[in-house]
C-alpha cells in the first residue's frame, strides 16, 4: 500500500500568483487552455468548444476537442512513412482523407476534465466498448508491458495501464467502489488520470455522445478519486524531497519521474 503522509513542515511558496482561469464556455484555442492527456494534447490546431458548467470551487471543463494531424507532403510511401500513417490514421478516425499527404481530417472528442487536489500516477483506462478489433481508438496508447489486470469484471470493460512498478498505487486509487462506479457509470468512456486531473473521453461531439447526460455521474467518480488524493504519497520520493505547498490552494505531493507519464506508442503498434 502506498505510504501514508509523514509529518513534513510546509514550505512557503514563492511562485507567482496563478493566472486567471480560461473561460469555461465558448471556443478556446488549445494553447490558451492547456490540459494534459493523450487526447487533449493530440494533433495540430487544437480547439476546445466548451460548454457552460455550474459554478464550482473545483476547476472543471467539458465540451468538444477537435484537431487535425499534419503529414509531410514529400514523404516516401513506405509502411512506416508519414503518408502511410496518415492514411491509417484516417481509417481510425472514420473520416475519408482528401489528401493523405497533406492533412488527416479533423478528429473530434467529447471530454470532461476535473481538477484533483493533488497529482497521482499516470493511469489510462482504455474502454473496450469504444475500440476496434484488436486496436484502441485513442490517438496513442501505452506500451502493453504497462497493462494491469484487476479483479472481477473490470477487465471486461477497461484495459488499465499504469507505469511499471505502480501496480499497488493503481489499486490504491482504483478501489473496488471506484471500479464498480466506473463500470456502472462510465462503461464505454475512456478515462485518464494524469498530473492533478481526471479526464473522461468519448469520440464525437459533446452533446451527441451522451457525455453531457453523464456529466454529473462523472463528477461523482472524480470526487471519489479526489478523496484518494488526500492520503496518497509516492513512496519512491524521499520524505525530505516531498513538496507541500502552503498556499491558498490544495496541498500537492510529488510523483516520482517514472510515475508521471506512461510510455506511449501509436495505436497500430501499442496493443
Amino acid at each position: 500500500m502506498p505510504e501514508l503522509p509523514s509529518p513534513v513542515e510546509p514550505v512557503t511558496s514563492t511562485a507567482p500568483e496563478p493566472t486567471r482561469r480560461p473561460p469555461n464556455r465558448g471556443t478556446v484555442r488549445a494553447e490558451r487552455l492547456r490540459l494534459p492527456g493523450i487526447v487533449l494534447g493530440a494533433g495540430d490546431r487544437g480547439r476546445f468548444e466548451l460548454v457552460p458548467l455550474p459554478a464550482s470551487e473545483r476547476e472543471a471543463y467539458a465540451g468538444t476537442y477537435a484537431y487535425t494531424v499534419r503529414a509531410p507532403a514529400d514523404a516516401p510511401s513506405s509502411d512506416d512513412s508519414p503518408s502511410y500513417l496518415a492514411q491509417r490514421a484516417s481509417e481510425l478516425f472514420s473520416t475519408p482523407a482528401a489528401d493523405p499527404d497533406d492533412f488527416v481530417p479533423t478528429a473530434t472528442w467529447a471530454f470532461a476534465a476535473f481538477r484533483l487536489d493533488a497529482p497521482l500516477p499516470h493511469l489510462v483506462l482504455d474502454a473496450r466498448a469504444g475500440n476496434g478489433f484488436f486496436r484502441s481508438n485513442l490517438p496513442s496508447v501505452p506500451l502493453k508491458d504497462q497493462r494491469l489486470t484487476l479483479e472481477g469484471d473490470f477487465r471486461k470493460h477497461f484495459r488499465l495501464y499504469a507505469p511499471i512498478g505502480y501496480d499497488t498505487d493503481a489499486r490504491y486509487v482504483l478501489t473496488p467502489d471506484v471500479m464498480a462506479r466506473l463500470i456502472d457509470e462510465a462503461a464505454g468512456i475512456d478515462v485518464e488520470i494524469v498530473e492533478d486531473w481526471i479526464l473522461f473521453y468519448r469520440r464525437g461531439a459533446f452533446r451527441a455522445t451522451g457525455l453531457a447526460d453523464a456529466f454529473d455521474r462523472l463528477a461523482a467518480i472524480a470526487a471519489d478519486v479526489r478523496a484518494r488524493c488526500a492520503r496518497y504519497r509516492d513512496p519512491r520520493v524521499p520524505v525530505n524531497s516531498r513538496l507541500i505547498l502552503a498556499t491558498d490552494g490544495p496541498s500537492k505531493a510529488v510523483i516520482a519521474d517514472e510515475g508521471r507519464r506512461l510510455e506511449m506508442a501509436l495505436p497500430l503498434t501499442g496493443l
